[in-house]
């Protein structure tokens, strides 16, 4: 019996062949793809179907020799035989989370029968991400240039994509063999190359959010709903509040029902692409309850100029920062306040005034700083003509005060009258009293949320008793004491009928007066008696107050432990007044 020696010897010389990296016999490994596309990180080789081989040192077998490869090495396939439908030379790899894919290839493809190189994820019809098919000519850059380069994205429909490279075959249905252009040196090869796979993360895209971002937005007022947000479309989120790690028995999250806290909660979530856990072990947010926001409290008196205004807060033994000019209440680490800031549980406030305050307890986050701004409101709208003179603004009367008090739209005015307290006006209204006796007024306006304004208090004086500055017996210079205030026609009228002069104590001198005043006295002169007008009029009595060791220009009427000297006018000068006798003008000085 002979034996066969000659199929053997092929086999021989194949498997060295396959073995030397020149034809492939097999599929080529998960391992030598990665090895042939330079060991890309991120990308994770799975299968290939058809002629795929790895190859070392520089590109060979195409129209230019020697083209260098990255790492030394580079993937080779041939594409299938012409059929319909079309058959493909594949292999199969995966990639978690967006980004994009660099890649150098270069391809020898029948692409007038639609032989081409491929990327798609899926099926080819549906998912074709890229392609590209040519032949090779006498223009192609040698060397480095000989590569192309490209590269393709991908996004986040789904976390973990798996894709193929794949040469399609030549399509049998309508084939036509492709006419080369010999001139050009155009040269089918039935080949593809691929070199130098790059993967790069899309840093922008993440497996979780959380919402509000833990980062920026630690606290939470009264409660908070948690979304928990992707961005891949198919990864679902196991969590627990509980501090405990999350598991397939966790519930997922539902994006329509989000996790409401009430309390400082740390949520633990783990993200699941199916059943299978991606990303962190466990992602982690913690949200602090805030201190209860304070309650401002504005407490005012009827007629005070001040108001006192208190905080409080829901939350137990909360303390409070603020400060009083718009700034937000700083709270150092030690617990003291900061720059502008002051502690306390109230405050006194008189004028314009923006306040912050925000509340801090143990255990808890600072409130939101609660903002009020508190405005003085001005003084009521009010006028007043004294004895029927407009011009007239003199508190001492004799015969009337017509006066005119208004409330501001928006506001009311509290007044009384000789302490008597009268009905509020309402915003807007109006009243206009007279008085023909001595009065006195006070008056506020108001508002709701505001500081009252300052009071105003005014006192009207009836002239009620009759003086009279006879004739004098001789000419020459009198002093005269005026016991009360006068109107201000009253002194009008004295000061042009009498032209007196009054001691100026500042000054050191005398000097004509523009008005007289109760409880001083004056000197006028008198030429001749017989001419001089008898004055009566009316004053509102004054108490002449001495001041202990001080000289004072005033009216002696015998007071006990008062030195006086009396102008003299028969002898033109001052002496002293004898206690029991003499009354009248003079210079007084009391003892202590």
């Amino acid at each position: 019996m002979r034996r066969n020696f000659i199929k053997p010897l092929v086999l021989r010389v194949a498997l060295l062949l396959a073995l030397s990296g020149s034809i492939s016999l097999w599929a080529i490994s998960a391992a030598n793809l990665s090895k042939a596309l330079d060991y890309p990180a991120g990308i994770i080789f799975i299968t290939s179907e058809g002629s795929w081989t790895l190859k070392t040192g520089t590109v060979s077998g195409a129209n230019i020799k020697n083209v260098p490869s990255a790492g030394s090495t580079y993937l080779e396939g041939k594409a299938p035989d012409k059929d319909s439908p079309q058959k493909e030379s594949r292999f199969r790899f995966k990639v978690q989370g967006a980004g994009t894919l660099h890649f150098r290839y270069q391809v020898s493809l029948d692409y007038y029968n639609d032989s081409e190189l491929c990327l798609y994820m899926g099926n080819y019809e549906d998912g074709c991400l890229w392609w590209d098919s040519d032949t090779l000519d006498n223009s192609v850059e040698p060397g480095e240039a000989w590569w192309l380069e490209d590269e393709v994205y991908f996004g986040g429909e789904t976390y973990t994509k798996e894709a193929v490279f794949a040469i399609l075959g030549p399509d049998s249905e309508y084939y036509e063999k492709l006419e080369l252009d010999a001139e050009s040196g155009e040269k089918l090869d039935g080949k593809a190359w691929l070199d130098k796979f790059v993967w790069e993360p899309d840093e922008d895209m993440h497996i979780l959010y959380f919402e509000p971002d833990p980062e920026m937005f630690p606290a939470f007022d009264e409660w908070e709903a948690i979304y928990l947000e992707s961005d891949y479309d198919n990864v679902v989120f196991r969590y627990t509040t509980d501090g405990s790690i999350p598991t397939l028995e966790s519930p997922i999250f539902d994006p329509y029902h989000p996790i409401i806290i009430e309390e400082n909660t740390t949520i633990s979530v783990c993200a699941y692409e199916g059943n299978t856990k991606i990303g962190e072990p466990v992602y982690r947010a913690s949200y602090q309850l805030m201190t209860s926001r304070p309650t401002l409290t504005l407490q005012q008196e009827d007629f005070s100029d001040s108001a006192i205004l208190s905080f409080e807060s829901k939350t137990p033994g909360a303390q409070f920062y603020y400060t009083r000019n718009n700034q937000i209440p700083i709270r150092l680490a030690d617990g003291n306040p900061g720059e502008n800031t002051f502690t306390g549980n109230s405050l006194t406030l008189a004028n314009d005034t923006v306040i912050q305050v925000m509340a801090y307890a143990d255990g808890l986050a600072e409130s939101l700083p609660v903002v009020q701004n508190y405005v003085k409101q001005e003084q009521p709208i009010h006028n007043y003509e004294v004895d029927h003179n407009p011009n007239n603004q003199y508190a001492y009367f004799d015969w009337q005060v017509a006066f005119t008090l208004s409330a501001a739209e928006g506001s009311r005015v509290i007044y009384e009258i000789n302490g008597v307290r009268q009905e509020p006006l309402a915003g807007g209204s109006t009243i206009d009293p007279v008085f023909n006796e001595t009065t006195q007024l006070r008056f506020q306006a108001q508002q709701e949320g505001n500081l009252h304004s300052r009071t105003v208090t005014l006192n009207f004086y009836k002239t009620v008793q009759d003086i009279t500055l006879a004739k004098p017996e001789q000419p020459g210079w009198h002093l005269f004491f005026l016991p009360g205030e006068v109107s201000q026609g009253t002194s009008q009228g004295l000061i042009q009928n009498l032209q007196p002069f009054a001691y100026d104590s500042q000054k050191k001198g005398y000097a004509r007066p523009k008005i007289l005043h109760g409880g001083q006295s004056y000197w006028y002169f008198v030429a001749n008696p017989d001419n001089f007008q008898e004055q009566n009029f009316k004053v509102a009595p004054v108490a002449l107050d001495l001041q202990p060791q001080v000289w004072t220009l005033g009216y002696f009427a015998g007071q006990e432990s008062v030195n006086a000297w009396l102008w003299n006018l028969n002898l033109n000068k001052y002496r002293e007044a004898n206690a029991d006798a003499d009354i009248g003008a003079g210079w007084l000085f009391k003892q202590k």
